[in-house]
């Protein structure tokens, strides 16, 4: 699972990528660019696959697993049947459940679930007590699990047993290297270079840029902005001014982001954010009269969105949506398909990153928000995250 390293998979440029900037620290440049490089141009490194599963994908399929930070496997789930026919038995493990992103992602998997039974297991933010509930849970032998894990690693390891007593478990958003374990949307090396690449070319490819972290040293935020920092590298003309943390909150983003541009007269020309906070920045901006720069938004946040909107001729943004609802429901279309026997081929569910940009952007905003809406993530219009026709493109029998 993502045990996400230094990436030195990744090539040069993720090795220069510039991961130890910190608020009020002097700029640096986003120096490195490797021989010529084009600015904002995205590393090319495919993962390593000693199965050889990739091969046998299509390659709009494939492309997704550009800068994935784990090794590729065969899917245990590829001849896996279940013991017995339905109703089956899920357990969820959000890990915390007081987050809006976990109730909505619950909210949805009871939606769906017709007659099959959801049993969830709330560790309240202990990875202890996570770990604790998912030996529990194997011990209890459900029919499939579904984690966020709070500790990555030591929940691979426990899922990996979980595998070994013919359990599937599914764990949005982190990347597997186990042929046990299903990652969904894990690839966020690639969701950071993605970001980075449209914003650059939104900068001009120079200019002072504010990296908005979520929590320092979590495998999500390190993971962003090792892609995101190895696409800054090819353009010797940005400087990164800082890294204000804003904890994935947004009234502690706003704080970052208005102590951050107090410390810092000059010119912001870019920013960036990994989850939920560019509103708040974009708030900070407006509140000390500054010009509001290009915020690549990873999250695709509503506030950013309206605001965006009601400036088109002014302001220029740059999404990547995360729909709560949208990689729930994928998440029960890939349990569902397990489940059903249809054959999973490999240990992660890729599709390339979901860009929002100023062509698409009427297809996410609603006319109902606005800069102080409080909602993280943007649903996503029908069609567009996981559709069941490209998850048919990872199973060895198409669904329904």
């Amino acid at each position: 699972m993502r045990n996400l390293k230094k990436m030195a998979v990744l090539a040069s440029a993720l090795t220069m990528a510039l991961v130890a900037a910190a608020c009020g620290s002097a700029p640096s440049t986003a120096t490195g660019a490797a021989d010529g490089a084009t600015c904002g141009a995205v590393p090319n490194q495919m993962p390593a696959d000693p199965d050889g599963v990739l091969a046998t994908l299509p390659d709009s399929t494939r492309a997704a697993f550009n800068l994935y930070p784990e090794t590729i496997r065969a899917s245990a789930w590829a001849n896996w049947k279940p013991s017995h026919p339905g109703p089956f038995v899920i357990h969820y493990n959000p890990g915390r459940l007081t987050t809006s992103f976990d109730q909505e992602f619950l909210a949805t998997l009871n939606a769906l679930k017709g007659d099959t039974e959801v049993v969830v297991k709330d560790a309240n933010g202990d990875p202890q007590v996570q770990l604790q509930q998912l030996r529990q849970s194997i011990q209890e032998k459900p029919d499939l699990m579904i984690v966020m894990a709070q500790a990555p690693a030591a929940v691979a390891a426990v899922l990996d047993e979980a595998g070994k007593a013919g359990i599937p478990s599914i764990v949005p958003l982190f990347a597997s290297s186990s042929p046990y374990i299903v990652g969904i949307d894990g690839n966020n090396p690639l969701k950071g270079a993605y970001l980075a690449r449209d914003l650059a070319k939104l900068m001009n490819g120079q200019g002072s840029l504010m990296e908005m972290l979520g929590k320092p040293g979590t495998q999500a935020t390190d993971a962003v902005y090792q892609g995101a920092d190895a696409v800054f590298a090819t353009c010797p003309d940005i400087q990164i001014a800082g890294k204000p943390v804003g904890q994935y909150d947004p009234a502690a983003a706003k704080s970052q982001t208005l102590q951050f541009l107090s410390a810092h007269p000059q010119p912001i020309d870019g920013g960036m954010q990994v989850g939920g906070m560019a509103g708040a920045m974009i708030q900070a901006f407006e509140q000390l009269g500054r010009p509001v720069p290009p915020i690549a938004d990873l999250g695709a946040t509503p506030a950013a969105l309206s605001y965006w909107n009601e400036h088109k001729d002014t302001y220029k943004g740059v999404g990547l949506a995360l729909p709560v609802a949208g990689l729930a429901e994928t998440t029960w279309n890939v349990a569902s398909g397990i489940l059903a026997g249809r054959g999973l081929e490999v240990n992660e569910v890729l599709q390339q990153p979901t860009m929002i940009t100023a062509d698409n952007l009427a297809q996410w905003v609603k006319p109902e928000w606005n800069l102080n809406t409080p909602q993280t993530f943007a649903p996503a219009p029908p069609g567009v995250y996981y559709p069941k026709e490209y998850l048919d493109t990872l199973f060895a029998n198409p669904g329904n």
